[in-house]
This record gives structure tokens, sequence and C-alpha cells, in this order.
């Protein structure tokens, strides 16, 4: 592993003494770890890190009992009643607002389970894209609000002309993924899941508060909807409990990222232009292991330069510290988004010169996936690159790179657009064998179906993310030919019509900032449409007459119409609903007392879940601002 940049963190003789304006949920303890046995016994008892350390001493989630359980020394964490901890849910959307103008968009990316949206702010336009992500834990306000201090500080400048973001690039500000837990001053979301544990990449059902599955929670699944939207070359993930700056993976310190060498050099970048004091630098899992994290999950599944931000040792400081801790990140990370890409190709399909969804791939560079042909990416040295796409011959990757197609299919599969509230289906394909059938999606694990059996392949459309899949046969290719309907049920396309080349769709739970892409010819590669006019019910989009098959991503949905200009098919039918409780908690005894620091008491403004077990789960949200 290379050698840590910057300082290391503290290394006290004593247990840490957690700041009096930590505002810690009841089941986040400090435990002392100070062997590799000890953090595999803290996690063998169902304990989960929480960002913190005070040399041998981590911030845990968990209970007492838990500690005990591990043979494990523990402190609670100290709460106090502090009636400022940070923006709240509408501030958060008030000062958004605020910027939207020529060089900022306002985009719904998805919605919380309580129905709170998930709001973005789009700054600049290009096929490049750059992503800061705040707010995965609603009990880290700094996050939050340096988020905001980046937009706030962007967008005017863009307009003076004092500051400018590299050509063709744009940047997604996410300030708060987690509104429920904002609100509640909660690391977790309201199903009691962390966030940052619920990505895809070496998700465990073994990690503390993952949930059940991958993408299982709607806050995680707005996420990733965006990343399938446009080609992000890096990001940021901003979180509080520590000061450093951390790479993939977070999974293992075992197997090294291909391009660590850039890796580090972009983060000494970074610690070169901070001033918090004592900032640091580490690789991830050498810090501490975690699953399912989003840094993991955008190096890993879209080659994403993504790394874990942490920006003040205090999770919540108090709204007097922000003009002091938002000064030692900003010029870091604004001077971090707008270093300019050091190669820039384009990936078209040689026959028709459009724009061609893309794999590049090289021996020191992550794999990367560009869903409309552009490639801007960071790099070192000039180590050759290629490019590649199902049904294409490989190629070197130029300033544009033309893929000669070797294997594409005319057909169409039947059916065309599966249902994940459906049962597993016979799929058939004109003209293919009988082989094994592969499908691709971007960002996904590529499936894998046995040979057919009397012409026809099993498909659970269940074990499938929404969106459009290309079929890989013996035969050939179908690129982007099957769909599959959307899990979210809060957001549906009820009807399509197509009337002299206008799309109008019909539905509920659209939200601002909606985009659509047609699908057409043999290379079936993505058109993006221009959109006429966007309600919360109904979206229309200009249609090109050649185009047959349409996916619209709005709120945090990939939804899909099908045989377009013949007799527009939606899906009619969403998965079921799965239930949920709220976690039972085992609150500290009141009494107890963390070394060096008061003594705990009532969180923020008192109630924890309580006024979000009031909420009316069956509510749709439909607008972009948030509910009171």
């Amino acid at each position: 592993p290379p050698p840590r940049a910057a300082s290391s963190p503290p290394d006290p003789t004593s247990p840490p003494a957690a700041s009096a304006g930590v505002a810690a949920a009841d089941t986040d303890l400090w435990v002392e770890l100070r062997t590799p046995a000890d953090r595999d016994a803290a996690r063998a008892a169902g304990m989960g890190w929480a960002e913190g350390q005070d040399g041998d001493w981590f911030r845990l989630t968990g209970t007492p009992a838990m500690a005990e359980s591990a043979g494990l020394r523990w402190r609670p964490i100290a709460r106090s009643a502090r009636p400022e901890w940070g923006p709240s849910v509408e501030e958060v959307a008030d000062r958004l607002d605020a910027l939207v103008g020529s060089d900022a968009t306002l985009v719904q990316l998805g919605q919380a389970l309580s129905g709170q949206p998930i709001l973005a702010l789009r700054i600049g336009r290009g096929a490049r894209a750059l992503r800061l992500l705040g707010g995965h834990h609603g009990d880290e306000a700094s996050s939050v609000e340096v988020a905001l201090a980046v937009a706030e500080a962007l967008v005017p400048a863009l307009a003076d002309g004092s500051a400018a973001l590299p050509a063709d690039t744009e940047l997604w500000v996410v300030p708060l993924v987690n509104p429920d837990g904002r609100r509640a001053d909660t690391r977790a979301n309201l199903a009691g899941i962390d966030l940052n544990r619920n990505y895809a990449w070496e998700w465990t059902e073994d990690e503390a508060g993952g949930g059940t599955g991958p993408f299982s929670e709607p806050e995680t699944r707005a996420i990733r909807a965006l990343a399938r939207a446009r080609s992000f070359d890096a990001g940021l993930s901003l979180h509080s409990g520590a000061q450093n700056l951390g790479w993939v993976w977070n999974w293992t310190a075992d197997e090294r990222p291909l391009d660590e060498p850039l890796l580090v050099a972009l983060a000494e970048r970074y610690a070169a232009d901070c001033t918090a004091p004592g900032f640091w630098l580490t690789n991830g899992a050498e810090w501490y292991v975690t699953y399912g994290d989003s840094t993991d999950w955008g190096y890993g599944a879209w080659g994403a330069y993504d790394y874990t931000l942490e920006l003040t040792l205090d999770k919540s400081p108090s709204v007097e510290d922000v003009p002091t801790y938002t000064a030692w990140h900003l010029e870091a990370i604004l001077g971090w988004l707008t270093r300019p890409p050091d190669r820039v190709a384009r990936v078209v399909d040689d026959t028709t010169g459009e724009p061609l969804p893309a794999r590049i791939t090289g021996a020191e560079v992550a794999p990367l996936w560009t869903p409309d042909g552009a490639v801007a990416r960071w790099a070192e040295g000039d180590s050759p690159w290629s490019a590649d796409a199902p049904g294409y011959a490989p190629a070197p990757l130029a300033a544009e790179t033309r893929l000669v197609p070797t294997s594409l299919l005319t057909g169409l599969p039947s059916p065309r657009l599966l249902s994940r509230g459906g049962d597993p289906t016979a799929l058939t394909l004109p003209g293919a064998s009988e082989g094994p059938l592969t499908l691709v999606q971007p960002g996904e694990v590529s499936v894998e179906l046995p040979p057919a059996v009397d012409g026809a392949w099993i498909v659970d459309p269940a074990a499938l993310a929404p969106g459009a899949w290309t079929l890989v046969t013996d035969a050939g290719v179908i690129p982007r030919g099957l769909f599959v309907g959307e899990v979210d049920d809060r957001v549906r396309i009820a009807d399509a019509t197509l009337v002299d080349g206008v799309l109008t769709v019909t539905g509920t739970g659209f939200a601002t900032g909606a985009e659509a892409w047609s699908h057409g010819g043999p290379a079936r590669a993505p058109h993006a449409l221009l959109r006429l006019s966007e309600t919360d019910d109904t979206l229309v989009f200009a249609l090109p007459t050649t185009d047959d098959d349409v996916l619209v991503w709005t709120n945090g949905a990939w939804l899909s119409v099908v045989n377009v200009q013949a007799r527009p098919t939606v899906d009619p039918s969403p998965p079921p609903q799965v239930e949920w409780e709220p976690p039972e908690e085992e609150p500290l005894d009141p009494t107890l007392t963390a070394v060096g620091a008061c003594s705990t008491g009532p969180q923020p403004g008192g109630g924890g879940w309580a006024w979000l077990l009031l909420l009316p789960l069956a509510r749709r949200f439909r607008g972009a601002r948030p509910t009171s």
C-alpha cells in the first residue's frame, strides 16, 4: 500500500471525550478496538462503523450489550440539546431553489421513504459529469452544509465569469440523500437502514444496518438512477465524524484498485488545498472496513473516481462554526472539481456515426461505462486504453473511436417489456440459437441464463434492475432490446400516446427534471428527447419517427414505453411493496457519562422517531418541495 500523505489520526492515551456538540443516536458508542481481532469481534456482534476515531477508540453503531458480548470496552457518546444543529430539509430546498438560473437547474432525484424529495442542483451542462453527495447520514449536518456552500459559491462565480467548470462538464450537487434522517437527526433512514451500507458493491447481509438487499431503499435507488443517466467521471461523498479523505476500496485492503497511484495523487491534490487541522489521507479499508459503500459502488460498478471526504470531527458542529469548517474545505473542493480531464474521447458507431454506449478498459484504469459514448477522464501516463460494446469489435481509444458492428441482430425479443410484478417469463428471440443467453446492463452484474428449452429462455424480472438490457447470444447481439419495469410503485406510467411525433405519457409521481431517451435502428443507441412540458402526472416529449422504444427517467425511476410507433405498451403491475417496522432500539442508561464529557441527555428536539411514525406512509409526494 502507498504511504499515507499528510498526518495520521491522533493517538491519545485515554478514552475519547466526545465533543459537547455531538448529536448521537442512542445506538452510537465509543468502542476500544486495539487489534484486528477486536474489529472482527465487533462486527460478529452486529456492530457497525459510524465514522469517528480517537486513537484506538472508534465510534460504532450498536448497543452496550453488543460490545460487552464481544468482550470490548465501551463508553457512551455525550449528547447535548442544541436547538440549532444544521440545515433543515426545508432550508436545503430553499437554498437550492434560490440558485436556479441559466447555469443551475433543480432536479428531483427521487423520494425518501416518507415521501420527502431528494433534490439535486445540476450546475452547467455537458457530456461529462461530476457528483457531490451529502447527507447520507442524517446526523452529519456539516456534510449538508458544505455541499450547499459549494453550490452557493460556484453558481454566482460561473455567472460573473470568475470561475469555470471544465469544458463540456456538469456538476450534480445532492446536499441531502437522507432527508428523513436529517429531520430526525439520525444516522439511518426512516426504516433504520444505513444508506451508505446499502449499495450493491460487496454488499453483505452481515453488515450492520445494510438493509434487506442492495438498493432496498428508495434513497439509494435514486442515486443509482442518477448514475444511469450520466457518465460520472468522479465525485466526493461528504461525511463527518473525522477529518480525512479516503479512496477505494472500503471493503478490503488486500485487493488494491487498478489505478491507485492516480487515486493517491488526486487525494494529495485535495490535501494540499485543505486547511482543516490534522487532516489526513487513507485508503478506506485501512481505516476501517465497510460493505455496500457508495464510493466502492461508484468505482467498482461504473469506474468513477469516488472518494469519502470526512469534514469535521463533530458530526453536527454548532451554527457559529459553519464559516470556519466551510473555509477549511471550500477552496479544496472547488479546486478538485474544476481540474480538467486528462483524456477526452468519443465512441461512435462506425456505420451511423452516432454516439455509442461503451466500456473503456486499460491495464491501469478501472473499467468505465459511458452511457452516451463520451469519455473525459483524469489519468496519469499514456498507457493504451480500448473501447468495446456488445456486438462490436473492440478498438483502441482515440479522440474519435469508431466501433465496427460485427454481430448485431435486427429482430427484437418477445415479450419486449417485463413487469417486476410478474412471474418468470418465457422469452423468445428471432434468429437466435438455443444456446446460453447473457443479459447486460451498464452498472449491473451480467445475468447468465442457461440454454433455451423449446425455443425459449426463462427470465425472472424480479432478478433484473429496471431499464433496458442488452441480449447477447451465440448468434448475435440485440442492444437494449429487453425492458424491465420499475420497482417503486410511487412512480408509474399509466398510459402513452403518440400523435404527430409528440409522445405524451401520463401517470403518477412524476417530478421536476424528467428526461427521456428513445432507441431505434440496428445499434439502438439512446437518443435524448426534447421535453416539451412536464407536470406531476403528464410528460410530453418530441419523438423521432424512426425510434420505437423510450426510457423515461423521473423521480428516481426508470420507466419504459415499448412499441411506441405501433401500440405503446407500458408496465401495468408494480411488484408488491414490502411492509416494514421501525427497528427496536436498546436505549442507553441516561445516568451514564462519557469520560471527560458532560452527561448524556435527550436528542435535539426530542421525540426521536415519534414524528416519523405519525407520517401517512401512503402519501404520494408529487412536487419538488419538502413537506413540513
